[in-house]
């Protein structure tokens, strides 16, 4: 019984999600009337923005954003939800999701872009953080356990690219294995860190994930 309340109540939260999103659809449709320096274009409607432009954009949020409302809205009553609480929330949604089509549009934005040129400035800031991890230097804590587990790091990666080299398909897999067992033993060492010094350390560790994975695809390509 108490599962099955569970189950319910998770149910009633994942239809909330779905009107909340449905609702900050059709709020950034209803300004997307109107010019702007920059949309935020649902991967779904890519096709329709680039054939019909901001308008044909602004109408395809609007009917994706009612139709999860709807789709929610059907749902909870079928499953015997208050009507009343479902109103509630759908104006807190409705609320929320003006003003975050408010600020959204009130940012100052950059020149208006193509899809294709916003995604690529995605890609460009996601290279950029990538790049600014792999010049992180290692971490000086002060404290033998870690230094040896960097240095256990750097023995298992070497012996890594030596079997990548030689194509032992066994060896290889041996090779993940051990480093998946010595990620295991990261996050113990951060367990008495202090939140700046964890910060430091995830942000190394992400340095070091980064390695490992440059020798796979460099010896794929």
């Amino acid at each position: 019984m108490e599962k099955q309340k569970v189950v319910i109540v998770a149910e009633k939260v994942k239809l909330f999600a779905i009107v909340f999103i449905g609702v900050c659809f059709f709020s950034l449709g209803t300004i997307y009337f109107g010019e702007q320096s920059m949309y935020r274009v649902p991967r779904l409607l890519l096709p329709v923005y680039e054939l019909f432009g901001n308008i044909g954009l602004a109408v395809g949020m609007l009917i994706l954003g009612l139709a999860m409302v709807i789709y929610g809205y059907t749902i909870w009553k079928k499953n015997a939800g208050n009507v009343t609480l479902f109103g509630f929330l759908a104006i807190t949604a409705l609320i929320i999701g003006c003003t975050v089509a408010y600020i959204s549009n009130n940012q100052p934005q950059k020149a208006t872009i193509t899809p294709e040129e916003y995604f690529a400035e995605n890609e460009k800031e996601r290279q950029k953080q990538i790049n600014d991890i792999k010049e992180t230097d290692e971490p000086q804590f002060d404290n033998p356990e870690i230094k040896k587990h960097f240095v256990a790091f750097d023995e298992i990666l070497q012996k890594f690219k030596s079997n990548l080299s030689t194509g032992n398909k066994e060896a290889i897999q041996a090779s993940e294995n051990e480093y998946l067992e010595w990620s295991k033993k990261s996050a113990p060492l951060m367990e008495s860190m202090d939140i700046d010094m964890k910060q430091e350390m995830a942000k190394y560790l992400a340095k070091l994930a980064i390695e490992w994975h440059d020798a796979r695809t460099e010896v794929k390509n």
